[in-house]
């Protein structure tokens, strides 16, 4: 699917982005032609045919299981089936992995889904309760994982903590409280936050729509780089298509229109704008989007960075295309209302020279 979506065309309709509701339309031949042209090389030494046979009689049971209780389980077969290694029984997952037999990612996460339509069941119900906030309370995933009888507390720690692996969802408000972002229908309202003063717009426009990579950009922040939220009042500011983070007295706004995800830096007029902050803010999106692409392989998902023209939403202008210059025509605005662009203004927010930690 990865493959599909960064090589066929997706169309939206206008009416369906202003509600919120993206509407996509996908030709099947093209996608019959993308997995046509898939072709799969793969030499199966025959005892690890052997070996993942004895490896499924335990799935009924072990359904999601880590790595190391995979290997505890290997030096329990019969000799002539036992792998040797640690490092061989990578190698086996990896490849019945790509054939399609279970699911590893060892990039993400140690554990690996033994049942993977059972796996397709579980989160696709998950992603059925009614949320409009995008915030499950663990209980609910129990009463969905107690349907198929299951060992609760294990199999709950694999899954939960296999889904936050791949940005799916995130632990929060708390650690009874998981936030899926997929399920967020709250419209961000640009007036709730005109008190603050906007830095320039950096934006990330992609070869695809960008509302997956969005959603799993903001889950990461949550979980794995530990950004705080912005309450108002007693409510997060996490929406349907924006999230507002707070950073040392400076609110990161991220947004996703489209094929783009953008950036901007929120702050009051008592305060100094941090441009070594805002920075590291533009380079840890950097790092963390380049760390998305390693999941998906060689699926050609790849992205350039710019700013927005203040003048219209996707008016994209590439930080290639100015160079060095300071003063630029708009290259995207119409000749009624051509203007100019002051550069340095614009990079200002995003160019201190800083390592992130």
């Amino acid at each position: 699917m990865d493959k599909i979506s960064a090589s066929i065309e997706l169309t939206f309709t206008d009416n369906s982005l202003q509600k919120g509701n993206e509407t996509c339309f996908v030709l099947v031949s093209k996608i019959r032609s993308v997995i046509g042209s898939q072709t799969l090389e793969k030499t199966i030494p025959i005892r690890w045919k052997s070996w993942f046979n004895e490896l499924a009689k335990v799935s009924n049971e072990h359904k999601m299981i880590k790595l190391d209780k995979v290997w505890t389980i290997n030096n329990g077969f019969d000799e002539n089936v036992r792998l040797e290694s640690l490092k061989e029984i990578k190698l086996a997952l990896n490849c019945l992995s790509d054939v399609g037999g279970i699911h590893f990612e060892e990039k993400l996460s140690d554990i690996v889904i033994l049942a993977i339509q059972w796996f397709v069941d579980v989160v696709s119900k998950i992603m059925s309760i009614p949320s409009g906030t995008g915030e499950i309370h663990v209980e609910q995933i129990n009463e969905i994982l107690l349907q198929d009888n299951e060992e609760i507390y294990d199999i709950r720690l694999n899954l939960l903590s296999y889904v936050e692996a791949v940005g799916l969802a995130s632990t929060f408000p708390s650690v009874d409280i998981w936030y899926f972002p997929y399920l967020n229908t709250r419209v961000f309202s640009c007036k709730d936050f005109e008190i603050f003063q906007p830095s320039s717009t950096l934006s990330f426009r992609f070869n695809c729509h960008a509302k997956f990579i969005f959603n799993t950009l903001v889950s990461i922040c949550v979980s794995k780089s530990k950004w705080s939220v912005l309450q108002d009042g007693g409510i997060n500011c996490l929406y349907q298509s924006a999230a507002v983070f707070v950073v040392e007295n400076h609110n990161i706004l991220l947004y996703t229109y489209g094929n783009e995800v953008k950036v901007q830096i929120l702050w009051l007029k008592q305060i100094q704008i941090n441009r070594k902050l805002t920075s590291n803010a533009k380079a840890l999106i950097c790092t963390l989007l380049n760390g998305m692409d390693l999941r998906t392989h060689e699926n050609g998902i790849s992205y350039q960075i710019g700013f927005a023209c203040e003048n219209g939403k996707d008016n994209f202008i590439s930080f290639e295309e100015v160079h060095e210059m300071d003063i630029i025509q708009c290259p995207k605005c119409p000749v009624r209302s051509l203007h100019t662009i002051d550069v340095p203004s614009i990079k200002r927010f995003w160019d201190f020279v800083s390592i992130i930690k």
